[in-house]
């Protein structure tokens, strides 16, 4: 899907329901991105079912994946000292 086909389905989607309306190709959109959309997001239409319910499964699962492989990036880096209010 073209960007300018989405652009033009938005302005339509948000005129019909009268509330801001963001599509995104969800496979091509980065995990963190796609997770947002599964836990906070509204679908609209579904083709597949089988389908849907199985993309937000791998997406929820993809993401944390993701947070497993950065969790001890995050912890050292929670360890640092401070560098706010140091007397250098």
């Amino acid at each position: 899907v073209s960007f300018n086909t989405l652009l033009q389905l938005d302005g339509e989607l948000e005129l019909l329901m009268h509330r801001p309306v963001h599509l995104s190709v969800l496979n091509t959109d980065q995990i963190v991105f796609v997770k947002e959309v599964i836990v906070n997001g509204r679908r609209l239409y579904c083709n597949d079912l089988m389908y849907c319910n199985e993309f937000e499964m791998y997406g929820l699962a993809a993401y944390a994946r993701l947070n497993e492989d950065r969790k001890t990036v995050l912890e050292s880096y929670r360890m640092e000292p401070s560098e706010e209010g140091s007397d250098g």
